[in-house]
């Protein structure tokens, strides 16, 4: 078995502290590191969380990369949930986390937005006809035109 000198081994800490931001779970980053050796994974997962050289990267691997690089990626996601829904008994909750698998692996098709650009301003376009006499002597003019056209029977 190897000695535990884990306060002085700053590579291990180093990876113990990205797979912490990236897993959110001690003890599951302790046992990848510590396959193996599940003692030494329960130590390190109860112990180094609040040890001053892990604080200090995770600190430093924020500051570089930003906290959206240890948010799990779509597949991941995904990959959970087919998880949940394979072993959840519930109905229901197997139902949504198959619903929610679905969305992310692009199974269910968002319908396209429609616009309908309709509008109605309630205008009534007049022409114009000109003056009352000028439009009453146009009248009479076709009505001249009608009445005294000749018929193609004459």
């Amino acid at each position: 078995m190897v000695p535990l000198n884990i306060e002085s081994d700053l590579e291990l800490k180093q990876q113990f502290a990205t797979l912490l931001l990236r897993l959110n779970d001690p003890f599951l980053a302790a046992k990848t590191i510590f396959e193996p050796d599940i003692s030494r994974s329960l130590y390190v997962s109860q112990t180094w969380p609040f040890d001053p050289d892990v604080i200090k990267f995770k600190k430093t691997l924020l500051k570089q990369n930003g906290k959206a690089a240890y948010l799990p990626t779509k597949p991941e996601v995904a990959s959970e949930l087919h998880t949940i829904a394979k072993q959840e008994l519930d109905t229901d909750y197997r139902l949504r986390a198959y619903e929610l698998f679905a969305k992310i692996m692009g199974y269910i098709e968002k319908p396209g937005a429609i616009f309908n650009n309709v509008s109605n301003h309630n205008v009534l376009i007049v022409k114009d006809h000109g003056t009352d006499d000028e439009w009453a002597k146009k009248v009479l003019e076709q009505q001249n035109r009608l009445t005294h056209a000749p018929t193609s029977a004459q």
